[in-house]
């Protein structure tokens, strides 16, 4: 598909962009045949492969709805055979069911394209956020999501309900719908910077932002906020055209460095009630140790209820990094566990509904949610509690009413979101503020949510985004039209030709 003013020498970059990818998978099936995997499955994840990677190719690198496509089939494709292939293990190594896995990987990857055919031939006449913002404008409203994202999340660590043991104790979560905020904030002030000065990639408002989201992080035991401010700083300055450099790529590493090997061993170890009552010198020794023996060295799940949270897909690799680079496992479990006596039909529909109806007319929510009931039905959880484990849109479609009703539930879900998505944003990630937050607020949610938590999202959390940026960029626009003079923003060229 052909892009206004993309031209020849656009279309022809992005085929050699393809035709590199084509040469990796090849790379990858000769690889992973000379490992002795069977040449069935090698072929099966082939073809997975070329489909996922042929949605860029066909609909552009900047193309959102195309990229929230792309990112799911990664998650069940492109990152997990990628990983093991460079670690020299079979695909098949791990699995439980690993025949319906490879055909739930294979004939998602055509629903997938599917969908987003189907829903890119309807036509959309006017996207609710696609509208321009001046400089000034962008700096006000940017510093006012952030502050308010802030606050409200603040208010969601302090106040949101609990899980001990697997029990719900108190609280009120209704903040958390405006965690997004915070990230909106720091895509605004990142494009402000990007777009009045050529020179920094950074400034103290951005380092302050950043820092605020790493508090939060610490203060929830939640990787969550600083992952996404992290990831929507980085997304926006290349998205507003800032090259890459060698100084930007050795800021990138070291900001790799330093999560990956502070943030995430910290993070994981503030949720152990032991860490919470330890010294200062033995909180060192046990992020250390989670370090050497959590990341370094395989994991040892020796129960079903183990086999949720520990990756042995990954035999030599254990890290909480992989929990978000792949989807393999989570499906596999429920490929194996899930018979025609233990499906759970149409709940996850119904507890949605339930979820997004207010706490005064609902007062006895139910707080598990289908992912729970699956991981219980199918034996691996002893009791019915709160754990919330990753399985994904095609695992708990499949949970659902298994192969038929698991094609039929993931196209269509999938068809409406990408419907939605198009109504909401240009279709182009490139200089597009909103469209850049809808990829960073969703983009890795879509990918990981099971059915319940991606309905509820559709039907209350998007709107509820769309309503709180329509009230917030008015005020911003009536603080600008107020104080004209006193918020005017000058390029650094401009500042040097008033200097005497």
């Amino acid at each position: 598909m052909q892009k206004k003013g993309e031209g020849v020498r656009g279309r022809r970059k992005r085929f050699f962009y393809f035709q590199l990818y084509i040469a990796a998978c090849l790379l990858f099936v000769i690889v992973q045949l000379f490992l002795g995997t069977k040449i069935m499955l090698v072929m099966m994840a082939f073809v997975s492969l070329i489909l996922a990677g042929s949605i860029l190719f066909y609909f552009g690198l900047y193309d959102i709805v195309a990229l929230f496509a792309f990112g799911l089939l990664s998650k069940y494709s492109v990152l997990p055979f990628l990983i093991k292939s460079v670690m020299g293990e079979r695909i098949d190594v791990g699995l439980l069911a690993v025949d319906k896995t490879f055909t739930v990987i294979l004939v998602g990857s055509f629903l997938t394209l599917a969908a987003l055919f189907a829903a890119k031939t309807v036509h959309i006449k006017k996207k609710l956020l696609d509208f321009p913002l001046s400089d000034k404008q962008l700096q006000v409203f940017g510093y006012l999501t952030y502050g308010l994202g802030f606050g409200l999340t603040m208010l969601h660590v302090l106040f949101k309900p609990t899980s001990i043991a697997g029990e719900v104790v108190g609280g009120f979560g209704g903040f958390g719908g405006f965690i997004g905020l915070l990230y909106l904030g720091v895509i605004c002030i990142t494009a402000h910077l990007a777009k009045t000065d050529s020179k920094r990639i950074i400034n103290k408002s951005l380092v302050l932002m950043l820092a605020g989201a790493l508090l939060l992080s610490f203060l929830d035991d939640a990787k969550l906020y600083f992952t996404l401010s992290l990831l929507a700083y980085i997304a926006t300055l290349f998205l507003f055209g800032r090259k890459v450099t060698l100084r930007y790529v050795a800021g990138g590493l070291l900001m790799a460095v330093f999560y990956a090997g502070a943030v995430v061993p910290t993070i994981q170890v503030l949720r152990m009630d032991s860490f919470k009552a330890a010294s200062l010198g033995q909180r060192a020794d046990m992020v250390v140790d989670f370090v050497k023996h959590h990341v370094f060295e395989s994991s040892d799940a020796t129960s079903l209820q183990a086999l949720l949270f520990h990756y042995d897909y990954y035999p030599n690799l254990h890290t909480p990094i992989i929990d978000r680079l792949e989807m393999v496992q989570d499906l596999d479990l429920v490929l194996d566990g899930v018979n025609s006596s233990n499906k759970i039909g149409w709940q996850p529909i119904p507890m949605a509904l339930l979820q997004i109806t207010p706490h005064f007319l609902a007062p006895n929510k139910i707080p598990y949610a289908d992912v729970d009931i699956i991981g219980y039905r199918i034996g691996y959880m002893p009791t019915l509690m709160v754990r919330r484990r990753t399985m994904g849109l095609f695992g708990v479609s499949y949970a659902m009413f298994m192969w038929p009703g698991w094609m039929f539930i993931s196209f269509a879900l999938m068809f409406i979101f990408f419907l939605l998505i198009r109504k909401l944003v240009h279709y182009s990630a490139m200089g597009n503020i909103f469209g850049i937050y809808v990829l960073v607020r969703y983009g890795i949610n879509f990918t990981e949510v099971g059915v319940e938590n991606l309905i509820v999202n559709m039907l209350r959390g998007i709107p509820m985004d769309v309503i709180t940026i329509f009230i917030i960029l008015a005020m911003a626009r009536a603080i600008v039209h107020k104080n004209p003079q006193r918020m005017s923003v000058r390029t650094p060229a401009e500042r040097q030709i008033s200097r005497p």
